[in-house]
């Protein structure tokens, strides 16, 4: 996929954008889930095959390492800082850590139709969160199939 935008830290949520709008596009709706990860995380296929077929009846779920109470980052030496004018709460509502995330097919065009209606945020993760969040989903949290260092 290539999308028309500069690839940088601030615009990463476009991609999962775009990646949303092909899976539409290409009209893979009889694909029940699909993942995004990062190009440096390793997916344990057979674990995660066998999650996804004993969960074939999962809707309008985002699956993943499931981050919830996280605090807005207001300092401006932090990577994620992030002003009251671009979050004004001081917590994020729930979302998926970026490295794996999967969602399931009829939760991808519900996230695009509440995009129209939601404020923009530059932090990938969090704006996935709060358009799940807005489009009433479910999050699955599988923390205990991550590798952790």
């Amino acid at each position: 996929l290539q999308g028309d935008f500069i690839d940088n830290y601030r615009n990463l949520v476009l991609k999962s954008i775009l990646m949303w709008k092909w899976f539409i596009k290409s009209r893979c709706m009889k694909v029940k889930f699909l993942l995004k990860t990062d190009d440096d995380v390793y997916i344990n296929t057979e674990k995660l095959i066998e999650f996804l077929h004993e969960n074939l009846d999962l809707k309008n779920s985002i699956i993943g390492q499931i981050i919830q109470n996280a605090y807005v980052f207001r300092m401006p030496f932090s990577k994620y800082y992030t002003t009251c004018d671009e979050y004004n709460l001081p917590k994020y509502p729930p979302y998926c850590a970026g490295q794996a995330c999967i969602y399931t097919n009829d939760l991808i065009p519900k996230l695009l139709r509440v995009m129209n209606k939601t404020s923009w945020h530059w932090i990938d993760d969090v704006y996935c969160g709060i358009l799940a969040n807005n489009a009433r989903s479910k999050f699955v949290d599988i923390s205990n199939f991550m590798i952790k260092k």
